[in-house]
């Protein structure tokens, strides 16, 4: 099982809850999101009656999902934004009930882990004994050549 509950904080103290996978077809819209946000993080369990928390959310990364044309899907991972205590009472709520198959299946797509920023590898002050070497030219093989050539390489 995916869980991975632990102790990421945000700004201010509050958890960090980060939602991935969330597919929408391109034509949705910002209703269809809070919908779909609700969905997966099981709110209509935690909260009965639709008496959901106010809550917002902050798209950290969109991709497309075209393997299967003609449906075009975005896949979303967002970031969910509500007050500390309603964040505590959900994941609260998600601890108590992991033999629940709808909250496991909601804890594969949550963690509260900050999401990591790559950074560039600073150069070393020893002299190389061999020059670097790129296997292939592709993407990530471009992108390595092109850090190199900055750093001086």
């Amino acid at each position: 099982m995916g869980c991975k509950l632990r102790n990421g904080r945000g700004q201010g103290g509050s958890r960090l809850i980060i939602i991935r996978d969330i597919k929408l077809p391109v034509t949705s819209g910002p209703e269809e999101i809070i919908d779909k946000i609700s969905k997966e993080m099981c709110l209509d369990k935690i909260y009965p009656g639709n008496s959901y928390p106010d809550f917002s959310y902050r798209v950290l990364r969109r991709s497309i999902d075209a393997r299967k044309k003609p449906a075009i899907y975005y896949v979303y991972t967002v970031m969910f934004l509500s007050a500390r205590e309603d964040e505590e009472h959900i994941l609260n709520y998600y601890r108590r009930n992991t033999k629940n198959a709808r909250i496991r299946k909601a804890l594969d797509k949550i963690s509260t882990e900050a999401p990591k920023e790559y950074e560039i590898p600073k150069c070393g002050s020893g002299k190389l004994s061999h020059r670097p070497v790129i296997v292939g030219s592709g993407p990530a093989g471009l992108f390595a050549a092109l850090l190199l050539a900055r750093r001086g390489f």
